[in-house]
């Protein structure tokens, strides 16, 4: 007997079975929307962490910072005492050795010293020396600027200079970030290129993981040789360093902490080539370069290690553009390996955001 015709209004049509079934498991499927949406959505989750990995993050922040207070106290607290009470000690004597001097007055020319020094004033015998300001110094100054390494030993005197450095360096830094992530990039890849050669004529085989891992070690162990090794030796010829105090130099300049105890070019007993501030500057540009690359990439190492999506609750992986050693664009290191772009979630396999 027919069913009725109003059942058909009720019941659905039956459904003809799936060819490859596959087993259903409560949860998984909304799971897998949230995270194909988060994957479609600006190329990977919206906002990676939790409020407690955000937490601890900040916990581990402060107590790095508290670590570094205590060992520099300890190590430089009593060191700055001695100081102290050497310049103390040094006044006393010049004061008991010459009564004739004024203790007001001495210390007023001191100060009129210091001030002097910081303005890029030294004083040689009977003349005083203002190199600083000439043009090499200036294009240093420059470069000191845009490139926020600002070692604080040179600054501007004048109210026009000082609203033309806000302006120079309002739209300097910038165009400097630009070049630093363009010149990144042309170095990465030139070492996968050059990686790529060695692989093919040392016939290390077809691994694409053996080609990236050589490729980010040809990267580490040459910048690590051409932008810390070499330079101390340089310093240690031409500023009379030590090969520690240029390692050091060059570490503080490259990562723009610039304190401004090491400062190339600025000893006045010595006399400097034409050309040594220029090459110094190109070295502060390229080193800068590969420098933010090693960065990003121990950033993203230890952020990629805990993220996760507030969203679809997934680990996040990394998202088309991210800074690191990788892959640049148009280059691959699959040796004609076609690869399929993925434009949806694959079933039954895990997806990551």
């Amino acid at each position: 007997m027919p069913p009725p015709p109003w059942v058909s209004l009720c019941v659905p049509a039956p459904v003809p079975p799936s060819p490859n079934p596959r087993p259903r498991t409560a949860g998984i499927g909304r799971a897998s929307t949230d995270r194909a949406m988060c994957r479609r959505r600006d190329g990977g989750c919206p906002v990676p962490g939790t409020m407690t990995t955000t937490t601890l993050l900040l916990l581990g922040y402060l107590g790095y910072l508290a670590l570094g207070t205590a060992v520099f106290w300890a190590l430089e607290g009593g060191a700055e005492r001695q100081a102290g009470q050497r310049l103390q000690l040094d006044r006393w004597a010049l004061l008991r050795n010459h009564t004739c001097l004024d203790p007001a007055a001495l210390d007023k020319l001191i100060k009129g010293i210091v001030r002097a020094y910081k303005s890029g004033v030294i004083l040689q015998g009977n003349k005083t020396n203002m190199g600083r300001w000439e043009l090499v110094g200036s294009f240093f100054f420059s470069v000191s600027t845009i490139t926020t390494i600002g070692y604080g030993n040179l600054s501007p005197n004048t109210a026009n200079t000082r609203l033309f450095c806000i302006f120079f360096a309002f739209l300097g830094i910038p165009l400097h970030l630009i070049l630093l992530n363009r010149l990144g990039w042309l170095m990465l890849a030139w070492v996968h290129q050059s990686a790529r050669i060695l692989n093919n004529r040392w016939r290390l085989g077809q691994d694409p993981r053996l080609t990236k891992r050589l490729a980010q070690s040809c990267a580490l162990l040459s910048g690590f040789l051409f932008f810390f090794l070499l330079p101390p030796l340089l310093f240690c010829h031409v500023e009379g360093w030590s090969f520690e105090e240029g390692f050091y130099y060059s570490f503080i300049t490259l990562s723009t902490i610039g304190f401004g105890d090491y400062i190339v070019g600025m000893n006045p007993e010595r006399e400097y080539p034409v050309w040594y501030k220029n090459v110094v500057s190109l070295w502060i540009l390229f080193g800068m370069s590969w420098l933010s690359l090693v960065i990003n990439l121990c950033i993203h190492l230890l952020d990629s290690s805990g993220a996760s999506c507030l969203t679809c609750g997934g680990r996040r992986g990394p998202r088309r553009g991210e800074p690191g050693l990788t892959e640049p664009p148009g280059t691959s290191v699959s040796h004609g390996a076609s690869q399929k772009p993925e434009t949806e979630a694959s079933p039954g396999r895990e997806e990551r955001c």
